[in-house]
């Protein structure tokens, strides 16, 4: 029987300035025997490689971790294709009672994608033969993970529970004001304590809590 086979397409940017954060969001690609799984579809600024992406690999599957900007824009792209796009109703019914606060919820989601255009769950199940869905709630209302075993290590694409080295480090650091900050921790706790290799959301892989990060390379325009 042949392994998940997993690869990071994107590597999420750890970085920001006094004005904001970069906001490029990991994105991964997940094959599990006919199913090509799509972890996030990040913001316009990587919409042209989101573009190469579905040409290059059949996709028949996008899992949305979360709803914030960074991580959802491009999902135009996925819809009338035949491709199952799947998202925790916590988020979409989120969207119904955003906090006053939140600036980073795309609050116009729901306009662009109707409620029978997207598979929502509301509990952990295996969305392949080998691939889990986990929720991984605290950082938003209804923020999912994916997980698998490969090579007898369990992996987790974790999105922004944990969004970065640092975050690993650092139980209780969060970046932005989560939803609910007691489970956000409480869901790192788990995961760092579960997990042999965990994608973060804006950074590279976490390998047995190492890790290595990548030189950026920057040109003006």
């Amino acid at each position: 029987m042949a392994e998940v086979s997993y690869k990071l397409l994107i590597e999420g940017l750890p970085y920001k300035t006094k004005k904001g954060g970069f906001g490029y969001s990991s994105i991964s690609l997940i094959r599990d025997g006919k199913d090509v799984i799509l972890f996030d579809v990040g913001h316009y600024a990587v919409r042209a490689d989101i573009i190469k992406i579905i040409k290059k690999y059949k996709i028949n599957k996008v899992f949305l971790s979360h709803l914030h900007y960074d991580h959802c824009l491009n999902i135009d792209l996925f819809l009338n294709r035949g491709i199952d796009i799947y998202l925790n109703i916590k988020e979409w019914n989120y969207l119904k009672k955003i906090k006053s606060d939140d600036i980073y919820t795309f609050k116009f989601f729901d306009k662009i994608v109707k409620k029978g255009d997207i598979i929502l769950f509301d509990k952990e199940f295996n969305i392949t033969k080998n691939v889990v869905v986990l929720e991984t709630i605290g950082h938003t209302a209804g923020h999912s993970s994916l997980s698998f075993v490969k090579n007898n290590k369990k992996y987790i694409i974790a999105g922004d529970s944990i969004k970065t080295y640092k975050d690993f480090k650092n139980l209780k650091k969060a970046d932005v004001p989560p939803y609910n900050y007691k489970i956000f921790v409480e869901t790192k706790k788990y995961i760092i304590e579960n997990f042999d290799i965990i994608i973060p959301g804006h950074s590279g892989i976490i390998k047995d809590g190492k890790y290595k990060q990548k030189k950026l390379t920057v040109k003006e325009f």
